[in-house]
């Protein structure tokens, strides 16, 4: 690194490996993997996308039940639906059962070979 990279515009710095604390005591650095780091994550925000599908009943609900990716949430997340893509004969579906491990989305059926994806948001924010 050139020693004079202060006195230049617009130069660049770059760290990449550090770790920042607060207090007189370091701890040990942690080297965690993507898929670890991502799964950390998902406990307070993720987007899934749930199928429902019903080829018999003419009438009735369908629904699907969506285990979390992370195996749980830090609390009960919010559910929000983002989109909704109908085929044919389902009502917008709603959800209960939310969990700290997962939620049920259920649809009424108003005609047989009903099938809908929604996409949902899930943040468990405390």
């Amino acid at each position: 690194c050139p020693t004079s990279f202060y006195t230049t515009n617009d130069a660049t710095f770059e760290l990449t490996g550090i770790q920042m604390e607060v207090g007189p005591q370091a701890t040990p650095f942690e080297h965690r993997r993507f898929s670890e780091e991502l799964s950390l994550c998902q406990r307070y925000y993720e987007v899934v996308a749930a199928g429902m599908i019903d080829t018999n009943e003419s009438s009735g609900y369908i629904g699907v039940t969506v285990q979390y990716a992370s195996g749980g949430k830090r609390a009960v997340p919010t559910v929000t639906r983002l989109s909704d893509d109908q085929v044919n004969s389902v009502n917008t579906p709603f959800s209960e059962y939310v969990t700290i491990n997962g939620f049920r989305a259920v649809a009424n059926v108003t005609g047989s070979g009903a099938k809908f994806q929604t996409v949902y948001s899930l943040a468990s924010e405390l």
